[in-house]
């Protein structure tokens, strides 16, 4: 009856009352299966995963191509090579959540994820992968950028933001 009264004063926005009652329809449903901690990480793993994983992919795949676009001076590549990177950098930082929810998991149940060299390489690869992602894109993708002039001031150098060779 509580969750009633409550709805009853969120009223005015018709969405965020549907989207309360399917939380709290999920809340119900996850208290009486009696979750683990374990399942609750692994849950948070993979939403994670998902949630920040696919669009840094997608904005790094899709960079390369705006910034040739807006070399030419095509505005609208511009904007849209100006937004891949803030993608990149924004969710690039957030996917940090998925290799530390990862290990947090993988500690937790050492007895099951310990003995499997699957687990081992995919904390290793996202490691790597991270590192690629701080150390080699974003400081390339900042740099075309500078190179253009569409950084905001605080962040462009105009002394380091030269590219020599577009095609690599």
């Amino acid at each position: 009856m509580r969750h009633v009264r409550y709805l009853a004063f969120l009223e005015a926005d018709s969405a965020l009352v549907e989207w309360h009652t399917e939380l709290l329809s999920l809340c119900n449903f996850l208290y009486r299966k009696r979750f683990s901690m374990t399942d609750f990480m692994l849950v948070l793993h993979i939403a994670a995963a998902v949630l920040f994983i696919g669009p840094i992919m997608v904005a790094t795949s899709a960079f390369p191509a705006q910034i040739f676009e807006a070399k030419s001076g095509n505005a609208t590549a511009q904007g849209g090579a100006s937004v891949l990177y803030r993608v990149t950098k924004v969710y690039g930082f957030l996917s940090a959540l998925v290799p530390l929810l990862g290990l947090v998991l993988f500690l937790s149940d050492m007895d099951t994820y310990g003995s499997q060299g699957k687990f081992h390489a995919s904390i290793l690869l996202a490691i790597i992968a991270r590192v690629i992602l701080l150390v080699v894109i974003l400081p390339r993708q900042r740099t075309a950028l500078g190179a253009l002039g569409m950084l905001p001031e605080s962040e462009a150098s105009p002394d380091e933001d030269k590219v020599g060779n577009w095609h690599s």
